[in-house]
């Protein structure tokens, strides 16, 4: 027909182009007879249909050309053309493609394979998106810790309930405050104390450079009462002292009966009558008289101050508190029994 001899010339010319190939001119001639013998209709049909067999055969075609020649990638935009992502996939990697072999394993809806293609391409966020997508976060994390992205992959493992694991990329991060607040969820309460002191360690560093001491005090003050929780008192006694809450680190120290260091603290914090009251328990008496006696010149108390001295055994000292009092003859008697006799005259 007139029609057919205007529009399959084009169509053969468009579809078989250049290749002059022994199964084109076979496709020409079968469609020319069947152009005469049958009607326009049926003929648009066949054409359509010889000329999706056609597109079949060059892609087949094309594919096994490139493979022969040693191109695996052209093979492989090949099929990706004709929407064969699966083998397409498979000649970017054979290829050394391996960015373009996850997105074609992508588009082959093979998630497990595109992301571990993506993570040979170097691109870790695709990966751990599909890995989570797959329901893998642990597989993400790992990925993201690789890259040093150390809260991303804090988030997954906390996502996939590894708490641990997310203190350590969180500590590797250097936000050793977050992680203690994880270990402490966890019930770790030791891992978490240890985790709260390198932070104060690192504010003490600041300190050095001119960086804030309260900082430091409030820090240290978590992390004593962290150390309480973990049932480690000479820590907590420890940071207790940092946060100058000295109370607090004797009774820590008591507890650890480190009955002098908690007097030291005691001292420390102007608790002198508890010092006192521990060094007598201690049966440390004369020590115990001596702080008395200082605290009692303090607050004006001069014949308690002299009695106290006596008993430390520091006569000279009590002689004087005497004379503050006004008893002097106490006063005398004391310098008298320290020999120092012309004190004692003077007095008398």
């Amino acid at each position: 027909p007139a029609e057919l001899k205007e529009e399959l010339p084009i169509l053969v010319v468009a579809w078989v182009g250049p290749l002059e190939h022994n199964k084109a001119r076979l496709i020409l001639a079968v469609a020319a007879v069947a152009a005469l013998a049958t009607s326009w209709f049926l003929v648009r049909v066949l054409v359509l249909l010889l000329i999706g067999l056609w597109g079949f055969l060059r892609t087949g075609l094309w594919v096994q050309i490139a493979l022969l020649r040693g191109r695996p990638s052209d093979a492989a935009r090949a099929c990706a053309r004709s929407g064969d992502y699966a083998r397409a996939a498979s000649l970017f990697q054979e290829a050394g493609d391996p960015l373009s072999a996850a997105e074609a394993f992508e588009k082959a809806d093979q998630l497990s394979n595109a992301a571990s293609a993506y993570e040979r391409a170097g691109r870790p966020e695709s990966a751990t998106r599909l890995f989570v997508k797959l329901g893998n976060p642990v597989r993400g994390a790992e990925i993201q810790l690789k890259s040093e992205q150390w809260d991303k992959a804090a988030e997954l493992f906390v996502q996939a309930g590894e708490r641990s694991r997310a203190a350590e990329a969180l500590e590797k991060g250097g936000q050793f405050v977050r992680a203690a607040k994880l270990l402490e969820q966890d019930n770790r309460h030791r891992a978490s104390a240890d985790m709260l002191a390198r932070e104060v360690e690192r504010l003490e560093s600041r300190v050095r450079s001119g960086g804030s001491t309260a900082a430091v005090r409030d820090r240290s003050l978590e992390v004593a009462e962290a150390y309480v929780r973990a049932d480690q008192p000479l820590s907590a006694a420890d940071y207790y002292e940092r946060a100058e809450r000295f109370e607090e680190a004797a009774q820590q120290y008591l507890k650890a009966d480190r009955k002098r260091e908690a007097v030291d603290a005691y001292l420390a914090g102007g608790h002198r009558r508890d010092a006192i009251k521990l060094l007598k328990q201690m049966g440390e008496i004369e020590s115990a008289a001596r702080i008395a006696g200082e605290l009692a010149e303090e607050i004006g108390q001069f014949d308690k101050a002299a009695k106290a001295w006596q008993k430390a055994g520091e006569l000279g000292r009590a002689s004087k508190a005497f004379e503050q009092a006004g008893d002097y003859l106490r006063a005398a008697d004391a310098a008298r029994d320290a020999g120092d006799d012309e004190r004692c005259a003077e007095l008398l």
